[in-house]
């Protein structure tokens, strides 16, 4: 069987994955963590998300009822952007900077599950 490789406009090899996202308007969050370690919550809805975060610091994610370091599910680079889904029956996105004034930007997308 072949395997299937994407190229980019200038023939660069791409990896497979999601290159098009259409936001849910009106969904977008912004929020800062103003001290290192803190544990914050965002309230979501199951669904697929793109969080970007500023060139301040890297983010680490996690769901459930405990904090965020006992339960990291994702990591956001400084200054990239992933994509994360959040199951059904979760509504707190946990959330804290790995850097003093680190922001992030969440926008739930439109039409994923």
């Amino acid at each position: 069987m072949a395997s299937v490789m994407l190229r980019d406009a200038v023939g660069n090899t791409a990896p497979l994955g999601v290159v098009f996202f259409t936001p849910d308007h009106g969904t977008g969050q912004t929020a800062t963590d103003a001290a290192t370690g803190g544990d914050h919550t965002l309230t979501v809805e199951p669904g697929t998300y793109v969080v970007m975060t500023t060139t301040t610091g890297a983010f680490i994610f996690g769901l459930d009822v405990v904090t965020t370091a006992a339960n990291v599910a994702w990591m956001c680079p400084a200054g990239q952007a992933i994509g994360i889904n959040i199951p059904i029956g979760y509504t707190t996105l946990h959330y804290a900077s790995l850097a003093n004034g680190g922001t992030l930007y969440l926008t739930k997308m439109q039409g994923l599950p």
